[in-house]
């Protein structure tokens, strides 16, 4: 099993039953006479609305020939896509996208993208994330910035757990010299994040892309790229701007985001270069404050 994200194991369960079919030639109104499904309980697996019964996933498997030493790991998913998930309890504040990219993080292998406007969530301190939920554009009560926070506060388990996480981020240098909630709020910042890149060197990288630099017009919007351990899964994004966000799966527009990270991550300044600008953003800052 690729992962104990109940999000990633629907999906990964849904992936390899769907190519079976196809490998096997199976139609699936033929499909779904012979194990009693209707062809709309059929699209909710697909989608991952739905999991099947133990029994009738083996029925399954049975009519698709699956091969017999993928059958524990059918189960496996199975199971894991069945359980509730962490993100359960926050299903009445976010929106149905919003908690499939909370899914994904939580199995997700690797994370690499770019930011323009907000230093990544996954880099937040607390009173930076309640900075911008309590200002004109978060506009959240004080029971909802708090929520707000928790949650993105338990995303950022994933840097630093017993499997951590791989993120790299690109930041462009406005980043670091904004300071919409107060200087001393971004100087905590800027110093939470170098603790991280040092606290953390095999699994956190960030860049800067300098003012002024062409890789600053490239990093239009907030892009992230999910990558998954399993090679069965293939590479998702996250987009979003002020107005929505959306997970993106076409793979000819996630191949296109990932062609332009890999540019602008290949031209931007070296880790050591980008920590030393970050450290010295933080101590023109606090000689200013």
């Amino acid at each position: 099993m690729s992962s104990n994200s109940p999000t990633v194991a629907r999906w990964e369960l849904a992936i390899r039953l769907r190519q079976r079919l196809e490998l096997m030639g199976v139609k699936v109104p033929a499909l779904c006479k012979e194990v009693g499904f209707t062809p709309a309980y059929w699209s909710h697996m697909m989608t991952g609305r739905s999991v099947p019964t133990e029994d009738k996933l083996r029925q399954v498997l049975d009519q698709l020939e699956f091969p017999a030493d993928e059958y524990p790991d059918m189960f496996e998913l199975r199971t894991a896509a069945k359980e509730a998930g962490r993100w359960s309890r926050f299903s009445a504040l976010f929106g149905d996208e919003l908690m499939r990219l909370f899914g994904l993080e939580q199995g997700a292998h690797s994370i690499r993208g770019h930011e323009s406007a907000l230093i990544p969530a996954m880099l937040q301190t607390p009173d930076y994330i309640r900075g911008l939920m309590t200002s004109p554009y978060g506009v959240r009560s004080t029971v909802e910035a708090d929520q707000y926070t928790e949650a993105r506060l338990m995303r950022q388990e994933r840097l630093t757990g017993s499997d951590p996480l791989h993120f790299t981020a690109i930041l462009t240098e406005a980043l670091l010299l904004q300071h919409p909630w107060g200087a001393r709020t971004q100087i905590a910042q800027l110093r939470h994040i170098r603790s991280l890149i040092e606290e953390h060197p095999a699994t956190i990288d960030v860049r800067v892309a300098p003012l002024g630099s062409p890789e600053c017009v490239a990093l239009g919007g907030t892009v992230f790229l999910i990558d998954f351990a399993s090679s069965r899964l293939p590479t998702v994004a996250w987009y979003d701007n002020a107005l929505f966000g959306q997970v993106v799966d076409d793979p000819t527009q996630v191949r296109n985001l990932g062609y332009v990270f890999d540019n602008v991550l290949a031209a931007a300044p070296s880790r050591e270069q980008s920590f030393a600008l970050i450290e010295a953003t933080e101590t023109r800052l606090a000689s200013q404050t």
